[in-house]
């Protein structure tokens, strides 16, 4: 892999974290501290360091955060689950698609880390979260 594909691979990941990290941080002003959001927002924070140091480890300059204020707050709880759930599957198929040429040992590990805890925690959670959210909403009680 090329200085060149490591970095886009990089710049790649790291613009899908500060999208998922600007959708969760409008989340949580416009309803304040919820699950699963709270939650995994520090998550999406820890990968965030864990790739600018492997873009400091590869001389790589950190891509500019573009989405921090960006986003628009969702109408509803049940629309920011479903927004964030849409957004893990973007991100899931960045991340497969980067790994298919990806061959940096290091970058491939948080790679796949980072797809296995969307796929096996992340996109469990926004959906039961949904279906809570969606019964809740049957019933008049605001989130």
């Amino acid at each position: 892999m090329t200085n060149s594909s490591i970095f886009e691979t990089l710049d790649a990941t790291l613009r899908s974290k500060y999208r998922t990290c600007a959708l969760y941080r409008m989340v949580l002003q416009a309803f304040g501290p919820v699950q699963p959001f709270k939650d995994l927002l520090k998550i999406e924070e820890k990968y965030r360091m864990i790739l600018a140091g492997l873009a400091r480890r590869y001389g790589h300059a950190m891509p500019v955060d573009e989405w921090e204020g960006q986003v628009a707050i969702p109408v509803s709880f049940v629309e920011a689950c479903e927004e964030a759930i849409q957004l893990e599957l973007e991100n899931d198929r960045l991340y497969l698609a980067r790994l298919d040429i990806c061959e940096e040992p290091a970058l491939r590990r948080v790679m796949m880390r980072i797809r296995n805890v969307s796929q096996m925690s992340h996109q469990p959670s926004f959906r039961e979260y949904l279906e809570f959210a969606r019964f809740g909403e049957k019933r008049a009680i605001n989130f």
